[in-house]
């Protein structure tokens, strides 16, 4: 999008775009959660493969029925480690 202010008979703009969207799901599965956590029956998981270059950044959220959208303990992270490879998530 762009902005522009005009104040004082000066003019402000500016400028974002976002980028193209480079991670793709994979899979998306379940499995028994953990023994011993009474919060949940089963683990959401994710599998996605990072392409190779630093700098593709991932968030998401999560959703339960008609609740709102919240973001994961770990929603927000890089690719420092995880660069061009194939990686499991639990969301």
């Amino acid at each position: 999008y762009a902005l522009q202010i005009i104040h004082d008979g000066k003019t402000y703009t500016a400028t974002t775009t976002i980028p193209n969207i480079t991670k793709h799901i994979d899979s998306l599965y379940w499995r028994p959660a953990p023994v011993g956590n009474p919060d949940s029956l089963v683990e959401v998981r994710v599998k996605v493969t990072d392409p190779p270059g630093f700098g593709d950044y991932s968030r998401y959220y999560t959703k339960q029925n008609s609740q709102p959208f919240f973001p994961g303990l770990n929603s927000v992270f890089d690719d420092q480690i995880i660069d061009g490879t194939t990686y499991d998530v639990q969301v």
